[in-house]
């Protein structure tokens, strides 16, 4: 049967679905491939590529514009290829026309991780080796990369913990409510990155918003999200006032979203993209469970 190459639309998501169970290390559920499809801040509809047998999807390749400053570079959200069909150029098929139509609007740059918000990985497994090889014989070079932990969530009952925290000063930590969106967005945005920004705006869009703020008469002084980005359940991304800092605000809000998680039912929470790997070490008893290469290439070589 031939294989076709068609755009990705919202109406494919089930047959994505049966793609990424097939072919991902981890399960994705359909709230995270929802996220990442149609939540997605920077989709380009002509760089959202299908390949099928038929019926059957077979590969995807999806990818966005980021932003930085006033330079555009594209970003590789997601590669799969289904088992059944590796080892056939595939994978190097989807790339390649990917990379070509970037290339042809002007994007200097494809980046894979790196590309903050929405997204699965923060760059590519490490022992995802076929996947690893595929880039390095396409030209991507390695320029960064990405650590996530994670926390037994039945290990420990967090919300106990936090229970028995005593904040100083007037402070508190409560789950935020909808009327304190746009407030938050600024705050965030202000004191962190429009990314973060976006990612808290978008945990105002579900049940129960899994955004977790430090109050104090009206005052903001940290913010803790949890299933934003990455996989469904990981923490992040999460932030305290510099100004506010060892007075155990982060550890509060931290302890909110494992207590959070852990009451819908998840059995483990991923931390992504982590920075202080020692205090997560010490408020969780979290472990380093994947590592990330972020990697580039730049378009400017491809022919058109």
């Amino acid at each position: 049967m031939e294989q076709t190459m068609n755009l990705f639309v919202p109406h494919d998501l089930p047959a994505l679905a049966q793609l990424c169970h097939a072919a991902l290390r981890d399960p994705v559920d359909a709230a995270t491939l929802q996220r990442l499809v149609l939540a997605e801040p920077d989709a380009v509809p002509g760089y959202q590529l299908a390949l099928w047998e038929g019926a059957e999807l077979i590969g995807v390749a999806l990818g966005s514009v980021r932003r930085k400053d006033e330079h555009g570079f594209g970003g590789l959200r997601l590669l799969a290829v289904h088992p059944a069909w590796r080892r056939r150029g595939l994978g190097t098929q989807l790339l390649g026309e990917l990379e070509q139509r970037m290339a042809a609007a002007g994007l200097s740059e494809l980046r894979i991780g790196g590309i903050a918000p929405n997204y699965l990985y923060p760059g590519l497994d490490v022992r995802d080796t076929p996947a690893y090889c595929l880039l390095t014989r396409q030209g991507y070079t390695r320029v960064g990369e990405a650590i996530n932990m994670q926390v037994d969530l039945a290990a420990r009952d967090w919300a106990a913990e936090r229970a028995a925290m005593v904040l100083r000063d007037g402070w508190t930590v409560q789950r935020a409510c909808p009327a304190e969106q746009a407030a938050v967005g600024a705050w965030v945005q202000a004191h962190w990155s429009a990314s973060w920004a976006w990612e808290a705006a978008y945990a105002f869009t579900m049940h129960e918003p899994p955004i977790f703020l430090a109050l104090r008469d009206g005052e903001i002084g940290g913010f803790a999200c949890h299933s934003v980005s990455g996989l469904s359940g990981t923490f992040g991304p999460t932030g305290t006032d510099s100004a506010l800092q060892g007075q155990g605000l982060g550890r509060a809000l931290l302890l909110a979203c494992l207590a959070d998680l852990r009451a819908q039912g998840h059995a483990h929470c991923e931390i992504g993209w982590v920075g202080p790997i020692s205090f997560y070490a010490r408020a969780a008893n979290a472990t380093i469970n994947r590592v990330c290469w972020q990697l580039s290439k730049n378009l400017r070589t491809i022919e058109p």
